[in-house]
């Protein structure tokens, strides 16, 4: 079997990547799944490397990708699942105390996402007080779910025509 082995490399470690796309997207040769992690970063191909990152699942490493990869569709790609799972619940998400402080680390558009889709009261809260534009305060003020959210997004709003529109919406 080790003659074998040497010979003839597994799939995943295949020239062709398609080869290597296939076999990482499903196989589950022990030896492959350990190896996961260094695919994400060192493959040649953005496909496999982007195939390593779903079949992970890992937070660290979409959030590392995002910025860390050599491929602008690897990053953007990367950057859209860590922002989604930044607003999940899921329980392998790191504590909340340090989702909060990646705050910082995010475009206006991507804090706007936070504010309107984070699972956790609290993210949303830090997300809505890093927020500036007028009509998400608004939006934020008529349709977040938690009470005191909303009413500190109304306090934030100093235009009287706004207010109205709002008003007549609640």
């Amino acid at each position: 079997m080790k003659i074998a082995r040497i010979l003839f490399k597994p799939k995943w470690q295949d020239k062709e990547a398609t080869v290597r796309l296939t076999a990482v997207s499903a196989e589950q040769d022990p030896e492959l799944l350990a190896a996961l992690p260094e695919l994400t970063r060192s493959d040649p191909d953005a496909r496999v490397r982007l195939a390593a990152l779903k079949r992970l699942g890992d937070y660290e490493r979409w959030r590392e990708r995002s910025t860390g990869d050599a491929d602008a569709d690897v990053r953007r790609t990367a950057r859209a699942t860590y922002v989604a799972l930044l607003c999940s619940d899921a329980a392998s998400n790191p504590p909340l105390r340090r989702r909060i402080s990646e705050l910082e680390t995010l475009s206006p558009a991507e804090v706007e996402t936070v504010a309107i889709s984070a699972k956790d009261r609290e993210l949303r809260a830090a997300a809505l007080a890093m927020a500036t534009r007028v009509a998400l305060l608004a939006e934020r003020a008529i349709t977040d779910p938690d009470q005191a959210l909303r009413l500190a997004a109304l306090e934030r709003i100093g235009d009287a025509a706004t207010l109205e529109r709002i008003a007549e919406r609640a």
